[in-house]
């Protein structure tokens, strides 16, 4: 055992000096100059919000989290004599290079929970050389954060799953989601896997069950009256929202669309052909009394993979805004080291 544990820390400790060479060696492009247009957008509302400027174009109800930071490194960059966005930029480029790589983490061992150490390392170096996932990584953006914590919300779910004494952490979970949701409003379902997990405890437990439930629902209120009555996230008015109609949602073709652009990052034709060996293997398997790996934690991805592009389908095509689809690839890069 101690030998099987030393491969995957070894093997994922080289993964991740990839992945942070990789983005240290091009997280700080352009600069002086900002080529991407929500990195001035946060940093103009978090000058409003220390009562500096007021924003260029409609900015209010944007999702507090990532501007909090944003004021944060205002802070953190002024602190050196220095200011203005550009400095800022580069020090939230270097804060979102390490959140990816942190994301890196929790997608490998997510994929460990799910089928053992070789799938943890496939799925952590699937993350770290897709170049779509280094493009959009880098940024000084919400996207780095919102990846990791969608990914954490799924792994917290598989965990107390998987493990009896860790069953509160689907409260956890739902704690990461809603925390995804506080940098990224269209990941909001990022709270079900550890509702979920909540409700299937309650099935055999359900005191317990009962329990963790009343928790999440409390959380999941709580964030939901300060955003609405607080925070004003209604009054959000941006072109996001200027495209956004329900009658998306219920566009097969749209959903579908967006649904095969959470593949492309990976390669979609060997994330496909990967899986389809993978069922095989696992009806074998079955078929043959050998492990297996947990489905339970795969489902969990498949809840993410399904959701978030066909919430992002309200508003737009994942060809044009891939980033918005990103969140669900880390879930495929778990799929794709356990099919494999």
């Amino acid at each position: 055992m101690l030998k099987g544990v030393s491969f995957f820390w070894i093997g994922l400790l080289l993964i991740v000096a990839l992945a942070g060479a990789l983005r240290l060696l091009s997280y700080d492009f352009s600069l002086p100059y900002v080529d991407h247009p929500d990195e001035p957008a946060y940093f103009l509302e978090a000058q409003k919000w220390r009562g500096f400027s007021v924003p260029v174009g409609q900015t209010a109800g944007f999702p507090p989290a990532y501007i909090t930071i944003n004021v944060l490194a205002q802070f953190a960059v002024e602190s050196t004599g220095a200011s203005g966005l550009a400095p800022t930029v580069h020090l939230l480029r270097l804060v979102s290079s390490f959140v990816n790589v942190l994301t890196l983490v929790l997608v490998a061992l997510t994929a460990r929970l799910t089928a053992g150490d070789l799938a943890g390392l496939v799925a952590g170096t699937a993350w770290a050389v897709s170049p779509t996932v280094l493009q959009h990584g880098v940024y000084a953006s919400a996207d780095p954060f919102v990846n990791l914590f969608v990914i954490l919300a799924v792994f917290l779910a598989g965990a107390a799953w998987v493990d009896p004494r860790r069953q509160h952490w689907c409260i956890w979970s739902v704690v990461a989601g809603l925390i995804a949701i506080l940098f990224k409003y269209n990941v909001l379902t990022a709270i079900l896997p550890g509702g979920m997990v909540a409700l299937a405890i309650f099935r055999r437990d359900h005191q317990r069950g009962f329990r963790y439930l009343g928790v999440q629902v409390l959380l999941i209120v709580l964030v939901a009256l300060y955003l609405v009555f607080v925070y004003g996230a209604f009054n959000l008015r941006n072109n996001e929202t200027s495209t956004l109609t329900l009658n998306n949602l219920f566009d097969v073709g749209r959903v579908l669309y967006n649904i095969q652009w959470v593949f492309r990052p990976i390669g979609a034709q060997t994330f496909y052909v990967v899986c389809v060996l993978g069922i095989v293997a696992f009806i074998v398997a079955r078929w043959r009394a050998l492990p297996t790996v947990r489905l339970v934690v795969i489902g969990l991805c498949l809840i993410v993979i399904i959701t978030i592009p066909w919430l992002a389908a309200a508003y737009a095509l994942a060809d044009a805004r891939v980033r918005d689809v990103l969140p669900a690839t880390a879930e495929a890069c778990v799929i794709l080291g356990a099919a494999l």
